[in-house]
């Protein structure tokens, strides 16, 4: 049996708006106003023990104790913002003294560095899978080794909480398991998405001690699986097996387009006779690389084929393991949210590119997304990570997401459009539930 991981540090970080707390262990997540701020950093700061004074104070504690057990407990890393810099950086209201100056964000809310980076340790893979968004081939190179760690170091030194390592596939990558545990010892989450293909013994270990978890992609169980994945069935349930066995968290990573989702059913039926999954993750179909003609995206759907399929998924998945979707499906979820036991308006969340998370490629280009390789916001081989994400190429993607969330009148009326923010900037992924529904009320159906 592998051994546990060891417990790495609560990560508690200032913020413009207050801070955030997160919890390594399960990746819980908590924004905090000043005041909460404030009063963890008394109390998980190590001066003495803070007690709170006041009712308010205590039943706050009380709450994210319910969130984080065994909180007063826990080491926690205390992260500050420089000042200077961040002033720069978060001033974004433009003025006579500086006519420059970027216009305000009225709704995309900017973390001081992200919490979660994609990182492509290689292009490398022997699948050939058809719809592959990084055209990964057999050929693929890998991200140096000393380039890795040095930028490792600045993610750790910028208070990056998790890293979800991709390729290519990533096992690929003859250090992958020096990779694995540097992460960890620098006090970052790995998690990696597989085909399972090098997944040997030292590397399952290796899994098992460092990793948050491991995702297998499922997109159709049985025959259907080879429709997208080419290692086949057998081999990803060989993989599922050997995970398990090592005591590795499991996590699915369904992706959904026109052409699978007929598939749905089956696909909840597997999930559902997994016992120990940890998660499911709904991620939308993207027409990019090799898939870029390989399905059509979700939004080609009309919404009431759509939207009773994604709520009876969830619902039934919900009563057995965690379930989450990819900040692309938020507006096919907005809609339909209130009806979701596990899922509440507050929690939505609209694109994460450049604003809460970032990707950095095989060559060191840092991109707002994975999904974005030809919009680079510049290179860790001229400039450091922190500069890149507070540059004016990342101001400037982050403006694309406050003008797609004002695009039109729907958006205007809906009450989760601040968190929302109108979907993807790119593409036209899933089709607004909140607005095929305020359709359908109109239209008296």
């Amino acid at each position: 049996m592998s051994r546990a991981p060891t417990e790495l540090p609560l990560v508690l970080r200032r913020e413009p708006f207050g801070g955030i707390l997160f919890e390594p262990a399960d990746a819980t997540y908590l924004e905090l106003d000043p005041g909460a701020h404030a009063l963890l950093r008394a109390v998980l700061g190590g001066s003495g023990g803070h007690d709170a004074a006041s009712e308010e104070e205590r039943a706050f504690l009380a709450t994210v104790e319910a969130e984080i057990p065994g909180l007063r407990g826990r080491r926690t890393r205390l992260l500050e913002l420089d000042a200077p810099r961040a002033r720069r950086f978060l001033g974004r209201g433009s003025s006579a003294a500086d006519p420059t100056a970027a216009a305000p964000l009225r709704y995309a809310t900017v973390l001081s560095a992200p919490t979660l980076v994609d990182l492509q340790l290689t292009r490398r893979c022997r699948q050939g899978c058809p719809h592959c968004y990084a055209a990964s081939t057999p050929e693929g190179e890998h991200m140096p080794f000393a380039e890795l760690c040095r930028v490792l170091d600045e993610l750790a030194q910028a208070g990056v909480c998790q890293l979800a390592l991709g390729g290519g596939e990533p096992l690929l990558h003859p250090r992958i398991v020096e990779i694995l545990e540097r992460i960890r010892a620098l006090g970052m989450i790995p998690n990696l998405t597989t085909t399972g293909d090098g997944l040997d013994e030292r590397v399952l270990e290796a899994c098992a001690r460092c990793c948050g978890a491991v995702a297998l992609s499922l997109e159709g169980v049985g025959d259907d699986f080879a429709r997208r994945r080419r290692a086949g069935f057998a081999c990803f349930e060989q993989s599922l097996a050997a995970l398990r066995r090592h005591g590795v968290r499991v996590v699915f990573q369904v992706t959904l387009g026109v052409e699978n989702l007929p598939r749905l059913p089956s696909i909840v039926e597997y999930c559902l006779s997994v016992p120990d999954l940890y998660g499911v993750i709904f991620l939308a179909y993207k027409a990019v690389g090799r898939g870029v003609r390989f399905d059509s995206p979700l939004a080609a759907l009309p919404p009431r084929e759509l939207y009773p399929r994604l709520r009876d998924a969830f619902l039934r998945l919900s009563a057995h393991t965690r379930v989450g979707y990819d900040c692309c499906l938020t507006p096919g979820i907005a809609g339909i949210d209130e009806e979701l036991d596990t899922i509440e308006r507050n929690l939505l969340e609209g694109c994460s590119a450049a604003r809460t998370s970032v990707g950095i490629s095989t060559d060191l280009a840092v991109v707002p997304c994975t999904f974005l390789p030809d919009q680079p916001l510049g290179s860790l081989a001229e400039r450091s990570f922190l500069e890149i994400w507070r540059g004016p190429e990342a101001e400037a993607f982050r403006a694309r997401l406050d003008a797609r969330a004002e695009r039109d009148a729907e958006c205007r009326g809906c009450p989760s459009q601040a968190s929302c923010l109108g979907g993807c900037p790119e593409w036209e992924l899933v089709r607004c539930a909140f607005a095929a529904r305020s359709e359908d009320v109109a239209s008296g159906g």
